[in-house]
């Protein structure tokens, strides 16, 4: 008798691809030229605003602010702010029905000098991975075959989902401000869980403030903050017991400084709106055919490998750097008074053990006074390696944010420099199986019509190999043998019966 093969449909979620795009930012200012002499401090932060898939390519469009702050022509500080926009499109493989998770971020900012007006330029690097959805046919049981089951874990997403989280802080100075040398907000994912219809999001926001103190002193006081938020996402398909994932971004951020001349004192009022991201997912384990046979049949099986990935805790943990570095030569009677534009990039992290080792390069903005009290900056990089708790996930995706710093001057051409840096990893763990897609039948099998039958074992043979070798049940040869033990040692001997 034909067996009849029983088949399911199955959504295996795939990495389609992982790319790295290159773009470009442009910001037209109006200052003159001719009237900057020199840049104290330059910042840039990017943001992806926007992403759409249509007719195979996935475009994205995204924002970049500037905060520029300078020395113009009559030997005073002023500062700048603008932003501008920057797209890009991806071409995606072909019947990819994709989620896509983008990042940006500003690997360059400089101020060019060369026309009549102040240009500012930002070089972005947009990373992307690409993830799609594929049916996959597998084999589950069957009429006449005799099947050993695998259970494996079927994952779906809900989709990346979105909202903003705004901040507002207003801080107390003792002193009067006269200029914003600095500015900017960090922000990072501490912990993720999901609730009925929404995906729970706690982090924290940085906010730094670097200003120019008024006054016969005229000294540099950098005020940092730091926000602890939680922000809810909706997301219908999101329970208890779902994963999730969860990034943060900072779409905009703004100062307004207010003076109390009368009093000599000021207030700060910082406001900022973060973008998170979040993914839910469920799983649900389904058992499907692993290897099957029939016993009076020969047949034939083509299979598929298909790749699981689950998605771990998200974990933050933060670590001090500190390194002596060497500086272009600062002058006598000055001193550093602080520090600003922290930045921290990965070039690995490698795997060892149950910590992965991250070696990058770390940078900041060294503001210096002068004996005259006349502001400049030096631009202070060193490479790094820390080892950060890994776990025992295969695979992973680390990021980097380096939220405060400190400097000290060593020496006419060196300094001494610590960063905290806080280092947010994304487990996957990654399983593969074969699937049975297609069983068909390539003739019927020798019959062997005795009664009874003895066999010899095979050494290290297991149960499931024995039944496929002697076209048995498992269960009646654990009836008909009960002293058998798995693995087998080879000296057994196994009895079949065989009804008449």
């Amino acid at each position: 008798m034909p067996f009849e093969p029983v088949y399911e449909n199955i959504a295996v979620c795939r990495q389609t691809l992982k790319t790295e795009e290159k773009n470009k930012a442009e910001c037209r200012t109006e200052i003159p030229t001719d009237s900057v002499s020199g840049i104290i401090n330059l910042y840039a932060q990017s943001v992806i605003t926007e992403k759409d898939v249509s007719e195979g390519k996935l475009k994205y469009s995204g924002k970049v602010t500037f905060f520029l702050c300078y020395e113009n022509s009559g030997g005073e500080i002023s500062k700048c702010e603008c932003g501008a926009d920057f797209s890009g499109e991806i071409a995606l493989p072909e019947g990819c029905d994709c989620r896509c998770v983008l990042r940006s971020d500003v690997e360059k900012a400089e101020a060019d000098a060369s026309g009549v007006r102040l240009n500012i330029i930002a070089y972005i690097s947009v990373k992307a991975e690409i993830y799609s959805s594929s049916p996959s046919r597998a084999l589950c049981r069957g009429d006449g075959l005799i099947v050993k089951e695998e259970e494996i874990p079927l994952i779906k997403s809900s989709g990346i989902r979105e909202c903003g989280y705004p901040i507002e802080e207003e801080i107390e100075l003792n002193f009067k401000v006269a200029q914003v040398i600095s500015q900017r907000v960090q922000a990072t994912v501490t912990a993720v869980q999901c609730g009925v219809g929404a995906i729970i999001v706690d982090g924290e926001a940085f906010l730094s403030v670097v200003m120019l103190q008024s006054g016969a002193k005229n000294d540099i006081i950098r005020e940092d903050k730091v926000v602890p938020f939680r922000t809810e996402i909706e997301c219908e398909e999101a329970m208890p017991a779902s994963k999730a994932v969860a990034r943060v971004f900072v779409r905009s951020f703004k100062t307004d400084i207010f003076v109390d001349e009368e009093n000599g004192v000021s207030r700060l009022n910082a406001s900022a709106l973060i973008k998170c991201e979040g993914e839910a997912f469920s799983e649900e384990t389904k058992a499907f055919a692993e290897d099957a046979f029939d016993p009076s049949l020969v047949i034939e099986t083509e299979r598929e490998k298909v790749t699981v990935i689950r998605r771990g805790e998200v974990k933050s943990e933060k670590a001090r750097v500190s390194e002596r570095v060497a500086v272009d030569e600062i002058p006598m009677g000055a001193y550093l008074a602080a520090t600003c534009g922290e930045k921290a990039e990965i070039a690995s992290a490698e795997k060892s053990g149950e910590f992965i080792i991250v070696s990058g390069a770390l940078s900041l903005n060294a503001l210096i006074l002068d004996a005259d009290g006349k502001v400049f900056s030096r631009r202070i990089e060193t490479p790094f390696e820390c080892k950060i708790a890994g776990g025992n996930a295969e695979r992973y995706t680390v990021t980097a944010t380096a939220t405060e710093s400190s400097a000290k001057i060593v020496s006419a051409t060196e300094t001494e420099v610590a960063f905290d840096v806080i280092f947010t990893v994304y487990p996957e763990e990654e399983s593969s199986y074969e699937l049975i897609k297609d069983v068909k039948s390539a003739g019927e099998k020798q019959v062997n019509d005795h009664a009874i039958s003895v066999y010899l074992a095979l050494e290290n043979e297991d149960l499931w190999g024995l039944s496929k070798r002697l076209g048995a049940y498992p269960q009646t040869l654990l009836e008909t043998n009960p002293d058998l033990q798995f693995p087998l040692t080879g000296k057994e001997r196994i009895i079949v019966y065989r009804q008449k």
